[in-house]
């Protein structure tokens, strides 16, 4: 009984070891194993964060673009706006340069009748001596015609009309 008593332990001996063996190979390759999850986890989160970041980035680009099409938007509104004021001012030069030349007109013929009409008082003074006119005439327009006098002094309304009232 011996030798089966030496084998009955040699096998349970060899089986503890066998299964100790096991048991140490198992728990090391399930603790490299623990290791290389927890390290997939921690590269799931960083890859999960780079996600995240990613999309913020993304929503940030489509935000920025939206933005630009808006400010594109006004900037069109108001290159529309300055083309129709440039309209305007142009319409306004145009209507400007027509009052101008209508008021330089309207000055001449002001000119040229108060010019008449104080040349015929001085010589309504020569055939009735009681008449005092307000302005001599030479004094005032010297002894030019309209055209030479309005040469010299002609101009706004306030120019001549103060050289002859003074």
């Amino acid at each position: 009984m011996n030798i089966r008593r030496a084998i009955f332990v040699g096998f349970t001996i060899g089986l503890l070891i066998g299964v100790s063996g096991m048991f140490a190979v198992t728990l090391l390759t399930e603790s490299q194993q623990i290791k290389q999850i927890e390290a997939l986890e921690t590269q799931v989160e960083q890859l999960n964060n780079v996600v995240v970041n990613q999309q913020t980035l993304i929503d940030l680009q489509n935000d920025a673009i939206q933005t630009i099409d808006v400010l594109r938007e006004e900037i069109q509104a108001k290159d529309n706006l300055i083309a129709e004021y440039e309209e305007y001012q142009q319409t306004a030069e145009i209507l400007i340069e027509g009052l101008v030349e209508q008021y330089d007109l309207v000055n001449f013929i002001c000119a040229r009748q108060t010019y008449r009409s104080e040349e015929a008082l001085t010589i309504l003074q020569n055939y009735n001596p009681n008449y005092k006119p307000e302005v001599d005439f030479r004094l005032a327009f010297g002894n030019f015609t309209f055209t030479e006098w309005w040469k010299l002094y002609g101009g706004p309304f306030e120019s001549w009309y103060q050289l002859v009232y003074p």
